[in-house]
């Protein structure tokens, strides 16, 4: 029976007979809704989905602010119960309910359209329904019922927030059913904010509101099968309910057998293939080039967590071993443990354990010998050439676009699909696969058809037997020889056998796969294992509090100084000294130059008095008398080595993994500024980087930790390449870090240029820094340094007669061989090239220096000239330009574009295209600001002006 909501009557009754009309009426209609809501709770089948549109998603209903809580609360159960929503932020494609025309306006419709839907179960056509009165009508009608009724147009107004409704909660509940893979990924709710129903809520916000308050009442989710896609019951045609705790793994999958045996075969082959004898007992040092690579064949699992998985797990020697474990778990039929669980020995005896270690080792001998990674080798069961360069154009069709390469990739959510759509569920999953890559069916078409042009191509140079042979230094082709077969390894020659129970209800997302996978569209970094998770947030946690930290009390009394009334006579080891590239003390102490003689008030052009500067600058110490230990507290000198840095080898010194906490440990319980430097000598630091660290840091305790891990990563980089034309100097500048200081940041204090450092510092890290100088004796006063601006800028100020050659743009596309003089492929190792150009520039003055240590590089005069003149001769924007166009390079050498590469950026801030310039000047100006800000645009003008182009 439906349920039409009465009208309220025009006239009022008073005598005893109506009242009792009127209540009994109530009475039945209260009885009616309570017999079918029960009828609804109990009846076996569940409900349809009535209210989705065409495309499947819910419909959205607007309820009148004056309705009844008894009426709200039973038509929002019946329109959430067959598929729709109800929102309180309409949109142009909201239904508007409401039985008074004047209140709901025209186009409103009556509640008895939802009564009649669910009684005939389908979705019916509104018209009959709706209301036809005219505007004017409305506006007559509203201004004589004011005293009956309430508008319901206007929502109510937000204050300061916009609260969650009961709608929108059951919104979000609905959303997590459907996707319960994700409701613990942060890309899931920050794609669900863009939903109209959550307009004016952030991802953030609706995480929190879940993990908070709904998440006790999900109850249940519904089954999904191996796409993510919820599984309907062949009977009923309903969503499968199943409980929470049945409900697939989150995004916080944990490692299975199958992901570290790709890991360990990948590992091995990229090592065989680099071209070094390679020992596999020894600690192996993977570049994250290599982890990026995993992430793209094997997308379940981030970059960060592959490289973890690897660094924590894969012990020296275990690379070999594990992979014959496996296979001989295959053999025999057993389940294979993962890395996490390999090593630990079971409940039979000890010889049992040894024998089966004894043979493990016996066959990952024999494998060693067969696939010594000259590419002649045949691994058993192996595949057809053709499908393996299938499986690599794959991974290559998978390279992330340099355009797209900041954006974080977000799963498809799920939406309930109409039972019209059952037909052409493949062809919805496509679109829906398409739709997340922000392509048209045209470019889709089109983009097909050169897929399958270039999977022929390859296929037809192919040799039809063997792999192909892989060119030492050529990163990239030997990355192709390593995942074009670890992937056949893992599905078929070791997996194939493997119990259905590691795999239950996986579809083949690989080839023969019976491993369950993750959807592609999965958003990056959010698998991070607990371990680097928890590493992460402590990190967070200490750079939120290094504000903090600056104001409890001063760290070592500011690196030591003592105050002149300083009664006790305190133990001292900073000592004056000038700048020597290694420290040879003779008895006595040098003492330091005048302050007037470090900083010279004018500036001499010349080389010689550039050099002398630079050397004055870079002595920055402190002096006590009475000192029995000293330090020159000092940046390093350009021809530091490794070995004036550390006491032992440099790579297990500054071990990324434990850096951090191994510093913050040792920092833990120290007061004294000798305290510090005892400390970090145990680290196996020496007394040149004791003093340039202290001097990033500005001796801040809270800050070594955060600057040392920092310092790990860039080894870690320069480990992994053949990066000779950087000095390792360079490594120890970190200059993007709230609170770390470089010496080219040093220079630009007390200058017109010092809110520049406003980019990373923040203005009491500024003033905090300025005390540190002038506790240390390097600054007197606040007087600006004259002219040292000028001394420090890459060229603001550029005249043409200063430059070598014209600067102006490189025309695109162009050859490599018109702008390198190096092989091309040593450039466009991921990180190596903004690395090295930094390096390069780090103490560059002026441009002609820019041009001469740019040549060194490689690079020819049209190539610097177009680096320049993009950049504003802006040396912080020269290497970060220099990789944007390595990487596109990259790109383009995958994808065998001819050799013919591209050199203009639209969507980098400081950086310039032809056509940005055409707009300066102009009416469509304001455009610029899309990606450049005010000042950098005035910048760009003054750059062009100076050059005469303006």
């Amino acid at each position: 029976m439906s349920r039409v909501l009465r009208e309220q009557p025009t006239t009022t009754t008073t005598t005893t007979e109506e009242s009792s009309i009127a209540a009994s009426e109530a009475a039945i209609s209260a009885a009616l809704q309570q017999h079918q809501r029960r009828q609804r709770q109990y009846t076996t089948k569940a409900p349809t989905n009535i209210f989705v549109d065409k495309d499947g998603k819910s419909m959205l209903f607007h309820f009148p602010d004056n309705l009844k809580a008894s009426d709200r609360d039973f038509y929002r159960a019946l329109i959430i119960e067959h598929g729709g929503v109800i929102t309180s932020n309409p949109t142009p494609t909201t239904i508007y309910l409401n039985n008074d025309p004047a209140a709901g306006g025209p186009g409103s419709v009556k509640f008895a359209y939802i009564d009649d839907c669910v009684a005939k179960k389908r979705l019916l056509s509104r018209d009959g329904y709706t209301s036809t009165v005219g505007a004017s009508a409305v506006a007559t009608s509203r201004s004589g019922s004011s005293g009956n009724s309430t508008s319901n147009s206007s929502s109510p107004s937000r204050r300061g927030h916009t609260p969650f409704t009961p709608e929108k909660d059951e919104f979000i509940l609905e959303q997590v059913r459907l996707n319960p893979r994700y409701r613990n990924s942060h890309v899931f709710f920050a794609e669900l904010a863009k939903n109209p129903i959550l307009k004016g809520h952030t991802g953030n916000s609706i995480r929190s509101r879940f993990r908070k308050r709904l998440e006790s009442e999900l109850q249940f989710v519904y089954k999904v099968d191996s796409k993510q896609k919820p599984i309907k019951h062949p009977e009923t045609g309903q969503y499968i309910k199943i409980g929470v705790n049945e409900s697939p793994k989150t995004l916080l999958s944990k490692y299975t057998p199958k992901d570290d045996y790709c890991l360990c075969k990948a590992a091995k082959k990229y090592l065989l293939a680099s071209g070094y004898e390679i020992d596999f007992d020894e600690p192996l040092i993977l570049p994250n080039a290599f982890f990026r690579a995993m992430e793209r064949k094997w997308s379940h699992h981030s970059w960060s967590s592959w490289r973890d998985r690897y660094k924590k797990r894969v012990k020296p020697g275990m690379i070999p071993i594990y992979i014959a474990y496996v296979k001989e778990c295959n053999e025999v039929g057993e389940e294979p443990k993962t890395l996490l669980e390999f090593g630990k020995p079971d409940a039979g005896s000890a010889d049992e354990v040894a024998g089966k270690e004894t043979t493990i080792e016996q066959t990952s001998v024999e494998e060693d010998t067969n696939g010594n990674g000259n590419g002649n080798a045949q691994e058993p069961n192996s595949e057809p050439i053709e499908q393996q360069d299938e499986e690599m154009q794959e991974a290559t069709e998978a390279t992330v676009d340099t355009s797209k390469s900041d954006k974080i990739e977000v799963p498809t959510l799920f939406y309930p699909e109409s039972e019209e759509e059952d037909e052409d569920e493949e062809m919805v999953d496509a679109s829906e696969e398409l739709a997340v890559e922000g392509q048209t069916e045209e470019q889709v078409a089109q983009g097909g058809e050169e897929n399958i042009v270039e999977k022929e191509a390859e296929e037809s140079i192919v040799e039809k037997e063997g792999e192909v042979p892989i060119e030492e230094n050529a990163e990239h082709e030997a990355e192709e020889d390593v995942f074009e077969t670890v992937e056949r390894d893992a599905d078929e020659d070791v997996f194939e056998t493997v119990p259905a129970t590691l795999g239950q209800d996986a579809e083949e997302d690989f080839d023969q796969e019976v491993f369950e996978t993750v959807p592609a569209t999965l958003g990056k970094d959010e698998e991070m294992d607990d371990a680097a998770q928890e590493w992460m947030e402590e990190v967070l946690e200490e750079e939120d509090q290094g504000e903090a930290v600056a104001q409890q009390t001063e760290v070592s009394e500011k690196a030591g100084t003592v105050e002149a009334n300083d009664e006790e006579e305190s133990e001292q080891f900073f000592d004056v000294a000038q700048s020597q590239p290694a420290r040879n003390d003779e008895e006595g102490s040098q003492q330091f130059h005048d302050v007037a003689q470090s900083q010279p008030a004018q500036i001499d052009k010349s080389p010689t008095r550039q050099a002398e500067e630079q050397q004055e600058l870079s002595q920055i110490s402190i002096v006590e008398e009475n000192s029995q230990a000293r330090i020159d507290i000092q940046y390093v000198n350009e021809s530091v080595t490794a070995e004036d840095l550390f006491t032992g080898d440099m790579h297990e010194i500054m071990d990324k993994g434990t850096i951090y906490s191994r510093t913050k440990a040792a920092l833990s319980q120290n007061t004294e500024a000798i305290e510090i430097y005892d400390s970090l000598s145990k680290l196996g630091f020496t007394e040149v980087f004791i003093s340039h660290i202290l001097m990033a840091t500005s001796a801040d305790i809270a800050l070594i930790p955060i600057y040392c891990h920092a310092v790990a990563e860039n080894i870690e980089i320069y480990s992994s390449g053949n990066m000779t034309a950087i000095p390792i100097s360079r490594l120890l500048e970190i200059d993007d870090t709230s609170g770390l200081w470089t010496l080219m940041q040093d220079l630009r204090l007390f200058t017109e240029r010092e809110s520049e450092l406003l980019e990373h510092h923040s203005k009491k890290n500024i003033k905090d820094r300025k005390e540190f100088l002038k506790s240390i004796g390097i600054i007197d006063s606040d007087v600006p340094v004259k002219d040292i601006e000028e001394d420090i800028s890459a060229s603001q100020d550029v005249a043409s007669s200063q430059t070598p050659v014209k600067l102006e743009y490189a025309q695109e596309p162009f050859e490599s061989d018109d702008f390198f003089d190096v092989d091309i492929e040593n450039l466009v190792d991921e990180g190596f090239l903004e690395m090295t150009v930094a390096g390069a520039l780090s103490r560059v003055q002026d441009v002609i220096q820019i041009f001469v240590n740019l040549e060194k590089l490689g690079f020819k005069e049209k190539f610097i000239s177009h680096l320049i003149f993009a950049t504003n001769a802006d040396i912080a924007r020269i290497p970060k330009l220099c990789q944007r166009i390595a990487t596109r390079m990259c790109e383009d050498l995958l994808q065998d574009i001819n050799c013919k590469f591209r050199l203009h950026f639209e969507d980098m801030p400081g950086v310039w295209s032809p056509s940005q310039d055409a707009k300066l000047n102009t009416p469509r100006e304001d455009e610029l600001l899309e990606v450049h800000s005010r000042r950098g645009i005035n910048s760009r003008k003054e750059f062009l002006e100076g050059l005469g182009y303006l």
